[in-house]
């Protein structure tokens, strides 16, 4: 019974291992590369490893990258996309005053749910967000109540939200972590994705507009005629109020690799050379940063091969072997910096340090923890190389020894003599 349950918890520490082996601490940033954003998260998408990370469940304001949650449930909520949708009587009312960005969609103005989305991801129009929410839900608070219920299932436990649009209030809440979870889920919708790539936007005539009106992205890095423009990045959504900072959550991509990364609570503004104040980028240049060292100097290759021994087992009753050696069960891949490569380490934990045949090639003798720069990445299972049977001879000696040497026999021979 014992060794049942011992094989069942060593089981589910094996199958859970990889939700926990990886480490951000193998990843380094480059001591040029300063991070004075309040909160970051670096995921590569295709492994779900973290590469770099700040204060990742510290509270902060996600200002617009609110609308990424506004356009998930909207998804989520709408069957067809070209559904005319008609902005409500108090469109303009509900924003005056605030300052926020808008797409002066006017009381009765007819678009459709694809040209709202449009406009709620690429201007970051709040006035698109409203309507969107009255359109859904028949009013601002039963929609944010889909946004809750939507961030409880995603397991965004730190998220909290009051409204549609983003405008600062100190009850909405989230944190990194938690807008990469959100980032995650919207990846799934490529009428999302495709439209944050973009970095105009041609609204065509309504009801309410003769002529056609051209909006343009908040997001820079997708902008070919920025400074800030990143080809790699292809989305998704930017935030900023005074209170929250800068914020941005982004995907990029370079040859098949990609990676989600949230920049949350960067300084609104810089001081020049002169001491004056200016507009800060800061959002986009630590992104940049982030995504040049990814690609640069981080790389996804085999790590441990299912061929190489890694430990030896001492082995008893096999005429054949007196050891079976360990090897990983799988082949283990990893994101590794690249001048780190040579310096992985394989520490082995074996079940037993020795063991009676039979064994069976492919019998789990344990696990290893596989180190790169001084840091856990991961743990692998370990398994027998190869098979050896049982010497009946051997087990016939081992028992008639067991037997002569036991006190019972002892003590009948002490008997009988006497």
């Amino acid at each position: 019974m014992k060794k049942l349950l011992f094989s069942i918890f060593l089981s589910l520490v094996i199958f859970c291992s990889p939700l926990f082996s990886l480490s951000a601490g193998a990843y380094t940033l480059p001591a040029d590369v300063e991070m004075l954003a309040k909160s970051v998260y670096m995921v590569n998408i295709e492994t779900g490893t973290v590469v770099y990370q700040k204060d990742a469940n510290t509270t902060v304001y996600p200002a617009s990258v609110t609308k990424l949650m506004t356009a998930l449930v909207a998804m989520e909520q709408t069957t067809d996309l070209q559904k005319n949708v008609t902005a409500y009587s108090g469109v303009l009312e509900d924003l005056w005053g605030t300052g926020a960005a808008v797409a002066d969609l006017q009381p009765g103005e007819v678009v459709t749910m694809e040209q709202l989305l449009n406009l709620l991801l690429i201007p970051s129009a709040c006035d698109a967000a409203n309507v969107i929410a009255i359109e859904i839900s028949g009013s601002e608070e039963a929609f944010v109540a889909l946004m809750n219920q939507k961030a409880t299932a995603l397991g965004m436990t730190n998220t909290h939200f009051t409204n549609a649009h983003g405008l600062h209030d100190d009850a909405q809440v989230t944190t990194a972590y938690d807008m990469y979870l959100l980032a995650n889920e919207v990846l799934k919708y490529s009428a999302l994705t495709d439209i944050c790539q973009k970095y105009t936007y041609v609204l065509s005539p309504t009801n309410k507009r003769d002529t056609e009106c051209t909006f343009y992205t908040s997001n820079s890095m997708v902008n070919p005629s920025s400074s800030w423009y990143y080809n790699r990045v292809k989305g998704l959504k930017t935030g900023y109020t005074d209170t929250a900072g800068r914020n941005l959550v982004s995907l990029a991509e370079k040859d098949g690799t990609r990676y989600i990364t949230v920049v949350m609570g960067c300084p609104i503004t810089m001081e020049t050379e002169n001491g004056t104040k200016s507009y800060s980028g800061y959002h986009f240049d630590h992104t940049k940063d982030l995504l040049y060292w990814a690609f640069t100097d981080l790389e996804y290759l085999s790590v441990v091969n299912t061929t190489k021994p890694i430990a030896e087992v001492k082995v008893t009753l096999s005429s054949e072997t007196d050891h079976v050696t360990a090897v990983a069960k799988e082949e283990f891949f990893a994101i590794v910096p690249k001048q780190s490569v040579d310096s992985v380490i394989i520490e082995p934990h074996l079940n037993a340090t020795e063991l009676e045949a039979p064994i069976q090639k492919g019998d789990v003798l344990g696990t290893a923890t596989v180190i790169c720069a001084g840091e856990e990445i991961g743990t692998i299972e370990l398994v027998a190389a190869s098979s050896c049977e049982r010497s009946s001879f051997l087990s016939v000696k081992q028992d008639v020894g067991n037997i002569v040497t036991s006190t019972l026999f002892i003590a009948i021979c002490i008997i009988l003599v006497v």
